[in-house]
């Protein structure tokens, strides 16, 4: 199940290293852009190979989230390799360095596979989300603006110091250390003694759901979870529990549209 249960996120990271590895070797160049027929002189290239592949087509289609799972992915590349080896004659280099990169492709594909399926197996004790295959899913942090004087409409650097209160009021330490008693800023008096000293580190990890189907955790975004629809403690069944049971039912997509509809209405909290 760790094929079928990726989001083309996850599948494009994983994919990636492989086909990282596969262009290494200077030799394999031949298989980095789609063939040229007129430029190669193979008029007969297209009557014999019906669906030509290459690593760039593959890289746009992982960019692209155009791969349902890993097992789509093989397929692509498998046919690198079949189409120049079906072009090319045995015992000719083209015919070769299909062959023995076919071998390197296995290996590291294997090697991938086995990884997907360790990082799936954690997500049951919450250390990996079963979708994206990340531990932790951080949001861009919070920009705060200095309302001093001294550096008005000046970010405050990640890292330092700051004072603040209620309604977006921030202070940097330079400007806080000449701030008087009372401060009067965006139309309002506030007391130097009000205002609360903090640290621009914050980091906001998104949240995380528990399937009640297949127990596995995944974060709240990658599973589609919606925190509103489910205030009632309702059962939460993540995307890959949904799909799995439409196609046993053989059901419409009607009900699988509908759920996915309430969820434009989704609000997460961490």
């Amino acid at each position: 199940q760790p094929l079928q249960s990726l989001t083309c996120g996850a599948i494009s990271s994983v994919c990636k290293g492989v086909l990282k590895r596969l262009r290494e070797d200077e030799t394999m160049w031949i298989f980095n852009t789609p063939v040229d027929p007129e430029a190669w002189g193979l008029s007969d290239y297209f009557q014999i190979i019906k669906r030509p592949m290459d690593y760039s087509t593959v890289d746009k289609k992982l960019d692209g989230g155009g791969y349902g799972n890993l097992s789509e992915f093989e397929e692509d590349v498998r046919l690198i390799y079949s189409n120049a080896r079906l072009y090319n004659s045995p015992g000719t280099s083209v015919h070769d360095i299909a062959t023995t990169t076919l071998e390197l492709f296995e290996k590291e594909y294997e090697k991938a596979v086995a990884t997907v399926a360790d990082m799936h197996e954690s997500a049951d004790s919450k250390d990996v989300c079963v979708l994206c295959l990340k531990s932790k899913r951080t949001y861009t942090p919070p920009v705060y603006i200095c309302s001093g004087r001294n550096c008005p409409h000046v970010k405050i650097r990640r890292g330092n110091n700051f004072w603040s209160i209620s309604g977006g009021v921030h202070f940097c330490t330079q400007c806080y250390s000449h701030l008087p008693e009372n401060v009067d800023v965006e139309g309002r008096t506030i007391q130097k003694s009000a205002l609360i000293k903090k640290k621009n580190d914050e980091v906001h990890e998104e949240g995380w759901v528990q399937c009640d189907v297949c127990k596995h955790w995944m974060h709240q975004i990658c599973g589609l979870f919606n925190a509103r629809e489910n205030v009632k403690r309702q059962l939460y069944t993540c995307p890959h529990c949904l799909v799995k049971q439409h196609r046993a039912s053989n059901g419409s997509s009607k009900s699988i549209v509908s759920s996915s509809s309430r969820n434009k209405r989704t609000q997460l909290h961490a």
